[in-house]
């Protein structure tokens, strides 16, 4: 009877295919995290070219307040890269909220596991100076004012200058002539 020799082959196969199972997994959270780090930047930069009324800060010194629906993983990249910088004099800083983001946000921003509940939150936010950034279709639908749109491993965006306008925010040339679509 013939024994069969062993093999180390299957061994090492799996190692090797555990290992580039990590590195994927370690890539692909890699560039998660550079496309959170783009959409806070890209939030910072939204905030320096937006013109709020007057009557959306009840004092010169009240913070540019930026707010996150959802449990998004940008809440925490925004807290390490923006949070306590300042756009147009004014400190950002990051809240949470319950139920009403008008009353203490400026920047909405909402994830786009929040699409149950976006139209309701856009419908709160509608004609209030609070400028509301998402991700989704449903986001966009809704009256979203500027939607972030991942577009050939580029992270875009298009603008509603017509809800914009209506919350009585102004949205200066400069941030329009980078969009990739402005609904006027």
């Amino acid at each position: 009877m013939r024994q069969r020799a062993k093999t180390t082959a299957w061994p090492f196969s799996g190692l090797v295919a555990l290992y580039a199972f990590i590195l994927l997994t370690a890539t692909a959270v890699a560039m998660q995290d550079i496309e959170h780090q783009v959409e806070a930047a890209l939030m910072y930069n939204f905030a320096k070219f937006v013109v709020w009324p007057e009557s959306a800060f009840s004092s010169e010194d009240e913070p540019l307040t930026l707010c996150v629906v959802g449990s998004h993983p940008l809440a925490k990249v925004v807290e390490k890269s923006i949070v306590g910088r300042t756009a147009q004099g004014r400190t950002i800083r990051l809240e949470s909220f319950d139920d009403d983001p008008s009353s203490v946000c400026r920047i909405v921003f909402v994830d786009a596991s929040q699409d149950a509940q976006v139209a309701h939150i856009v419908r709160k936010l509608h004609s209030r100076p609070v400028l509301s950034i998402g991700e989704s279709a449903a986001f966009a639908a809704s009256g979203g004012m500027i939607r972030l749109v991942t577009h050939g491993g580029k992270i875009r965006f298009d603008v509603n200058a017509r809800s914009a306008g209506q919350a009585g925010i102004r949205l200066r040339s400069q941030l329009l002539s980078l969009a990739r679509n402005v609904e006027q």
